[in-house]
């Protein structure tokens, strides 16, 4: 899912942004492109990806984020953050899961991408808080 709909032109990083490509061709749809490297270097495991500008249809909360976050509240967490927001939608679900274990404890958004602050109005009515990760938004 995260390369879904990547076409010619569109931009990504990788390893904190010290890798930059372009999306030149594709070759397979939402399998295998050609990309022309803006900055190239050796990349090794474990490095972030960022697509600039693309508005990802990835959940926030993944199977393994919501037992950490149920474990998290039940060992006494005070407010847990939740990373990769993307909209008001990240939270609902968030706090839905939170509910469903029988808690309440405010909620912090960690805004990471450009396209997170297009959203911020609707994630402050739902957020106790907010923090922005700036080196990843000065990604992008």
């Amino acid at each position: 899912e995260l390369l879904d709909d990547l076409e010619p032109g569109m931009q990504l990083t990788l390893y904190d942004g010290m890798l930059q490509y372009e999306v030149t061709r594709v070759i397979e749809t939402n399998q295998l492109y050609e990309l022309s490297a803006l900055a190239g270097g050796p990349l090794t495991s474990r490095k972030g990806i960022a697509f600039p500008g693309k508005r990802h249809r990835l959940p926030a909360l993944r199977d393994k984020d919501r037992v950490e976050l149920r474990d998290g509240v039940d060992a006494g967490v005070d407010a847990p953050a939740l990373s990769f927001v993307h909209g008001p939608e990240d939270l609902e679900d968030a706090l839905r899961e939170i509910k469903a274990h029988g808690k309440t404890v405010p909620l912090v958004a960690n805004l990471e991408r450009r396209n997170d602050v297009d959203t911020l109005d609707d994630t402050l009515k739902l957020a106790d808080a907010v923090m922005a990760t700036l080196c990843d938004l000065g990604l992008e």
